[in-house]
């Protein structure tokens, strides 16, 4: 009696049909691994995930599109959270000091205190300096050697005079041009004006005592270091 026909759609196969059966299963199984670990790593990368669902992985420089190999450019901490937040920061600089700008701040200010300490009323006085920036003497030289003077000079020169013992006690105080007198401009600016306000009786004392205060110098070089001048009341 001869077997009967396998069934037709039936869900019987033989051995040499469970093995390619088997096969197919195994490249199909294979096949959704790769793709699925494939889709995950990308999602991943692109923040997609979160850190700790991400496949297992080699974290190098390469992998990571990093040449330092560091996590700060990915916004990502040691421990897989979130790193330090980082902005953009524009570094604070101190400004910078004007030299000139600080020196006439201060022979404002000397003059100011000292304006308000001297009553111009004709009085004799010795004056030992006159200068604005940028004006030229040819006789005098600055720190530098230079016969310009600018603010820092004067002020220097002012405080010179100001500190010498030679002074004697006799007070040297520094006014502005416009202070007194015809409230003289050079070069439309006021010049700062150094003045020491002795107990002088007339010219021959204010003379006398230029010549004490500067033993040095005579003829025209006294005179232009310390000439005699009277602080009137301004007109």
């Amino acid at each position: 009696m001869s077997p009967p026909p396998p069934p037709v759609g039936g869900h019987l196969v033989g051995r040499a049909g469970r093995s390619r059966l088997l096969v197919l299963l195994g490249l199909a199984a294979m096949l959704l691994s790769v793709t699925a670990g494939g889709t995950l790593l990308a999602l991943w990368r692109y923040d997609l995930l979160p850190r700790d669902a991400a496949p297992a992985m080699t974290n190098t420089a390469g992998d990571l599109g990093d040449d330092t190999g560091s996590d700060l450019g990915d916004g990502v901490g040691e421990t897989g959270g979130p790193g330090p937040e980082f902005k953009d920061v524009i570094p604070q600089t101190e400004a910078a000091v004007d030299p000139e700008r600080e020196a006439l701040d201060n022979l404002e200010e000397i003059s100011r205190r000292d304006r308000a300490t001297v009553s111009p009323r004709g009085q004799y006085v010795a004056q030992l300096a006159s200068k604005n920036p940028g004006i030229y003497d040819g006789r005098q030289t600055t720190a530098d050697g230079s016969h310009t003077f600018q603010a820092v000079d004067i002020l220097r020169q002012y405080q010179a005079l100001h500190d010498d013992p030679a002074n004697g006690g006799t007070p040297v105080v520094l006014l502005k041009s416009t202070d007194y007198g015809k409230r003289v401009l050079y070069h439309g600016e006021p010049l700062y004006v150094t003045f020491a306000l002795g107990d002088f009786r007339d010219r021959q004392d204010v003379l006398g005592w230029c010549a004490r205060r500067f033993p040095g110098l005579s003829g025209d070089a006294l005179t232009n270091q310390c000439m005699v001048q009277r602080l009137r009341p301004g007109s």
